[in-house]
């Protein structure tokens, strides 16, 4: 059934595909209809080759996990080096690589816009092999849908018919571009650059941006394989090129995109309310001065993308304080999740499968995928942030451990949801991650600088001490403490890890950093005088006892809670000191090192290093 559902969808798209090759087959793009649609209402003089109506972020969660503090950095830093060539060379060349889900395509995207705000700038946007196969937003949500199909088996919908399962249209399948209709994307492509080159459109500088080149245009090709194949058009002085190289397919060696033919579409951009609100946001979180210009915000990114929006409802539903953001909340939340929620509506209508007799697991998967926070956590947990993206439906903990904490508290307060998660193995581990996820993600980095704190009359080394995500810190400098904020990574450098655990509390001032005596026994005199000096003031226990007393500290009353503002972040170089069974009531999140750097290498290596340059 599966296969012949399949088929019949490869038909249809070659059969649309074929439409659309008649249809444009005799149409010449012109500098005329381009300067027209340039002028027409003002719009981004972006020129997009897609094959439905483009819309920024059509699936809805899949690019939250990627719009992080880093991003702005990243796509700030791209533009520079091409705008540096450009200057150097009068033009300018500049490739994207890196691994699955490492942000080209984003940077990409905003470079577009960036550049197609500047004076005399015309852009030619080809978008990726996923952007390609997006459609309509409700097409974004049957695509949701088909992951978790892919992901959970096909329970997930057998008591659906043969009929049903074309309405619901789950499994996009894909086709190869054949020779014939390389040459017709290659030609409309041609035809545009021509059409840019000549006339009226001399005094404009053009930009080419190409996504996923290598799985556009051979399955293997070199880079001058892609560049001969606008040899003739590339040569201009003022035409320049930004592309990104896939590395799924140098990895599969096979195309995943659709036919397309060339069509006009206008990059949405916000209006002056909604951008305010942006702008807001970015000053309530502190990433930028309260008396920064807007103006200036437009040059160094263009325009903010509408996924910020997910990530300030996210952080808004953790502060109540934070509510400058309610109307614009609204707006995004009846564009996308509305249509998400009708897809829902079908599943529950499937009254006859056994998965969904049950209420609270239907409003549990609901809350899940669409993304609602609750506020029935422990308010400790709420400040930690250690979450990332986990999929396009969602966000997961960064570490095993969190998890496995949290997931107890589910477990143990909400036993009739669990009924759901234990009938399968995936379904209990991947829909908790997700859930905590979307409560607790923040997708913000914050620096902070270690003061030199006097641990019960012993100073920490005076050697230089690399630790954080932006700049090297000393520990004999006495720098005014800064408040850790949710979504704080800590990292101690490979020349100096001598940190496990990290105490702060904004309050009571505190700060701590335990040092392992199993693995750095070179370091003995710091390490010797927390297991041995005692503190008259907390009844003659050590530095050790007094801290390790703190973090186990019940949760049971209000009393015995800490301040609200504590933030606990643990980097183990070594077997956790607490035994695993006790960490369930504690204020603390346990981060392994290693778990941490593995998860992905490259922005690890990247937000670990001058992070600030």
């Amino acid at each position: 059934m599966e296969n012949k559902f399949e088929k019949n969808n490869q038909q249809n798209q070659l059969n649309q595909f074929k439409n659309q090759q008649n249809q444009f087959k005799n149409e010449k793009i012109t500098q005329i209809n381009i300067l027209e649609h340039i002028k027409k209402k003002n719009r981004n003089k972006v020129v997009l080759i897609d094959q439905n109506r483009f819309t920024m972020f059509p699936h809805v969660f899949s690019d939250c996990e990627k719009e992080e503090n880093l991003f702005p950095i990243l796509i700030r830093q791209q533009t520079q080096i091409l705008i540096k060539k450009i200057k150097n060379n009068g033009r300018g060349e500049s490739i994207l690589i890196g691994s699955s889900g490492a942000g080209k395509s984003f940077i990409l995207f905003h470079s577009a816009i960036f550049f197609s705000y500047l004076k005399n700038w015309i852009v030619l946007y080809i978008p990726n092999t996923e952007e390609l196969l997006k459609m309509e937003e409700f097409e974004a949500a049957k695509q949701i849908l088909k992951d978790i199909w892919n992901r959970y088996g096909t329970w997930f919908f057998d008591s659906l018919s043969e009929k049903e399962r074309n309405d619901l249209n789950i499994s996009l399948s894909t086709n190869l571009l054949t020779e014939d209709q390389k040459k017709f994307l290659i030609e409309k492509c041609k035809q545009v650059i021509y059409a840019l080159k000549t006339g009226s459109f001399k005094e404009y500088h053009k930009l080419i941006i190409v996504d996923e080149w290598n799985a556009l245009w051979n399955e293997k090709p070199p880079k001058k394989h892609f560049l001969n194949k606008f040899k003739n058009f590339y040569t201009n002085s003022n035409v320049f090129l930004l592309m990104a190289i896939s590395s799924k397919f140098q990895t599969f060696g096979k195309f995943d995109v659709l036919d397309f033919p060339i069509i006009y579409r206008e990059v949405y951009v916000y209006n002056e309310e909604e951008f305010e609100s942006i702008l807001e946001n970015y000053k309530s979180l502190k990433k930028l001065p309260n008396d920064f210009p807007k103006q200036d915000l437009e040059k160094i990114t263009g325009r903010v993308p509408r996924v910020l929006f997910f990530i300030s409802i996210a952080f808004q539903n953790r502060n109540e304080q934070i509510n400058w953001l309610e109307d614009a909340k609204q707006k995004t939340k009846n564009h996308y999740q509305e249509i998400v929620w009708k897809v829902f509506q079908k599943i529950e209508q499937r009254k006859s499968q056994k998965l969904y007799k049950d209420r609270n697991a239907l409003a549990f998967i609901k809350r899940v995928f669409l993304n609602k926070s609750v506020g029935d956590l422990p308010k400790i947990w709420k400040v930690a942030g250690l979450f990332q993206g986990y999929s396009k439906i969602g966000f997961s903990p960064i570490c095993e451990w969190v998890f496995e904490a949290i997931s107890e508290y589910i477990y143990r307060e909400f036993p009739q949801i669990i009924e759901l998660l234990t009938l399968f193995y995936e379904i209990r581990f991947y829909s908790l991650g997700l859930y905590v996820g979307s409560i607790f993600y923040s997708g913000f980095l914050t620096f902070i600088d270690l003061p030199n704190v006097d641990l019960a009359g012993n100073l920490r080394s005076h050697n230089s001490f690399h630790i954080g995500v932006s700049s090297q810190i000393l520990q004999n400098k006495n720098e005014k403490i800064k408040q850790l904020n949710p979504g704080t990574l800590i990292r101690c450098f490979g020349d100096h890890p001598v940190v496990d655990f990290i105490i702060y509390s904004l309050n009571k001032q505190l700060f701590y950093i335990q040092i392992s005596p199993e693995y750095y026994p070179n370091h003995s005199p710091k390490i010797d005088p927390l297991f041995t000096k005692t503190i008259k003031e907390y009844e003659n226990q050590t530095i050790i006892e007094y801290y390790s007393n703190l973090t186990n500290m019940k949760l049971s009353t209000e009393k015995d809670k800490l301040p609200e503002n504590q933030f606990y972040v643990y980097i183990t170089n070594h077997q956790i000191y607490f035994p695993k069974k006790e960490f369930i009531n504690q204020p603390v999140i346990l981060v392994n090192k290693e778990r941490l750097s593995h998860l992905n290498p490259e922005l690890w290596n990247y937000i670990s290093g001058n992070f600030d340059k």
